[in-house]
């Protein structure tokens, strides 16, 4: 997702890829939400790294909740059109 939000960049820009890159990653280290990316699915990004496998959702929960997004964004787009907000 991070990929598509910032038009294919390269994901951890500027690091190079050690083990000082991995214990950054431990240490709880996340990229930066991508300029495109709304609020709420930079949140959905988070949620799949977090550390322990677990925790992370999986594809089900993640298909449903940008399905739920995009609804949301859908009806905002068709009522602004509506009434011209």
């Amino acid at each position: 997702m991070w990929e598509i939000f910032t038009l294919g960049a390269d994901p951890y820009p500027g690091f190079e890829i050690d083990e000082e890159f991995f214990k950054r990653l431990l240490d709880g280290y996340r990229m930066e939400k991508p300029q495109l990316s709304p609020n709420n699915t930079y949140s959905i990004m988070n949620n799949c790294w977090k550390h322990e496998p677990s925790d992370r959702p999986d594809f089900t929960l993640i298909s449903s909740q940008l399905k739920n997004l995009m609804e949301i964004n859908a009806i905002k787009v068709i009522m602004s059109i509506t009434y011209r907000i």
